[in-house]
């Protein structure tokens, strides 16, 4: 079983590396970040048989493994992605409701937010340091971003939600994959960085009413035909 050490060091590996701009990954072996997906996917499942979290909680670690996810797939593949998750979701599932469990859980969810919250700290200083290119193709540039930003918000009101059957999220995610990709690749990690944080907190701050399924339903009608 991985544990809460090995989370400590794959996470900022994992969830951070959209946030900090031109950070590299210190390992660049794959595992890391399989091994971030398969942890956050334990403890959710986790939580979910045993009710450790509160509801806010819950939405947050949903957070935190629906981006390692995106990041996962981009750095290794999707198929790997969703074999990690498959099987953090089958050991959190098998867990039996005990006192270990309710600390594992509460531990994952800590370790990410403390990693998430390091990770934006050391993305501002790496944008000071750095002087960005100044684009040609600025109105080209916000609106792929617009695009991207309104996609994204889509996905997480989905993992939120989840209102579209299986198959159709699966290829939801993967398709949101290859946007997250090659939305970093022709604007840079930190320009993407607060397009996702904001689309993260539209869909946290949002209720799974009528309105939220017309935005995912929309959402994922526009990126099957782009």
């Amino acid at each position: 079983m991985i544990t809460l050490t090995r989370l400590l060091i794959t996470i900022p590996v994992i969830l951070l590396t959209p946030l900090a701009g031109g950070l590299r990954p210190v390992l660049a072996e794959g595992a890391p970040a399989q091994q971030a997906v398969e942890i956050l996917a334990r403890a959710k499942a986790a939580d979910n048989r045993c009710q450790v979290l509160s509801a806010a909680e819950r939405d947050e670690l949903g957070r935190y493994s629906a981006r390692a996810e995106i990041a996962a797939a981009s750095q290794v593949s999707v198929e790997a992605a969703q074999s990690a998750r498959h099987r953090g979701e089958a050991a959190g599932v098998s867990s039996a409701c005990t006192s270990a469990i309710e600390a594992d859980v509460r531990e994952t969810l800590v370790a990410a937010r403390d990693a998430v919250a390091a990770g934006r700290g050391e993305g501002r200083r790496q944008r000071t340091r750095r002087i960005e290119p100044v684009s040609t193709t600025p109105a080209k540039s916000a609106s792929g971003l617009a695009r991207y930003g309104h996609l994204i918000e889509a996905y997480y009101l989905e993992r939120q939600c989840r209102s579209l059957p299986k198959t159709q999220a699966d290829r939801f995610w993967r398709a949101i994959v290859r946007l997250h990709r090659a939305t970093v690749a022709r604007n840079g990690a930190s320009a993407v960085a607060p397009v996702m944080n904001r689309a993260e907190r539209q869909a946290r701050d949002s209720r799974c009413g009528s309105a939220a399924l017309a935005r995912i339903q929309d959402g994922y009608a526009k990126i099957q035909t782009r």
